[in-house]
């Protein structure tokens, strides 16, 4: 089924548009991690942790068990809470879609509009998000070298290699964001087509048969959701890691 997202032009004329949908899936799974983590840290105390404070606790030993894998924790202890902030966001954002819709006769929307889905599965947010980290790998490299030896590195060994090292960093920025969009697109189309076929199968052969299928792969959804948080946040952190430990 073709779905027309909600978009609003932001400047009468500019010709630049702001998706509705997007906005509001990216600003409410802000909120829910905002909320995970105050949870796990509103009654912190040491001893005896308990709840949220023992899930809190677990995600940042598994955080910090990434940065080890990819760096020194010398150079890596300043980039957990980036990481746990990586991969709390993509991980709520890959598995917060629900086939959910909303029809409207509205001319500025469309008939049928598609508002709730995973804010991952829009090509516009994750390629914002790669941009973001490849962007900042630059920054944390330049203010660990200093400018003039940061890019001095992209003419070695030699002046030739300099188109390649451009094209490795364009590649590394389509790879990042397509990746993470391409796998969690594919699980929303899956599950809208398995929610249709469901509701037509629970007229015909029962709501526990028809409904199996979409229940298996909504936890295969949410394993896809969190290998993909896991290969980005990873992927973030080697990236940095070349920029910061000068043996690479």
């Amino acid at each position: 089924m073709d779905h027309n997202h909600p978009v609003v032009e932001i400047f009468n004329g500019s010709g630049i548009y702001l998706n509705l949908s997007s906005a509001m899936m990216v600003t409410i799974t802000a909120i829910i991690v905002f909320a995970i983590a105050y949870a796990g840290g509103r009654k912190a105390q040491s001893g005896k942790p308990s709840g949220m404070q023992n899930v809190m606790e677990w995600i940042i030993d598994f955080v910090r068990g990434i940065v080890a894998n990819t760096m020194s924790m010398k150079k890596g202890n300043q980039f957990v809470a980036l990481a746990l902030t990586i991969i709390m966001f993509i991980f709520v954002g890959n598995f917060i879609g629900i086939p959910f819709s909303i029809s409207t006769d509205s001319p500025t929307f469309g008939y049928h509009t598609l508002w709730w889905k995973s804010p991952t599965a829009d090509a516009h947010v994750t390629l914002t998000l790669a941009i973001t980290m490849i962007v900042l790998t630059h920054v944390v490299g330049i203010s660990s070298t200093g400018f003039k030896n940061y890019f001095a590195h992209y003419f070695k060994p030699n002046v030739v290699q300099f188109p390649f090292h451009v094209i490795e960093e364009f590649t590394k920025t389509i790879t990042l964001g397509l990746r993470l969009y391409g796998n969690i697109y594919a699980k929303e189309v899956l599950l809208v087509m398995l929610t249709t076929a469901g509701a037509a199968g629970i007229a015909s052969v029962g709501f526990y048969a028809a409904a199996i299928p979409l229940m298996a792969w909504q936890a295969f959804g949410i394993f896809v959701g969190g290998i993909q948080a896991y290969v980005f946040t990873i992927l973030t952190l080697v990236y940095i890691s070349q920029k910061v430990e000068h043996d690479h």
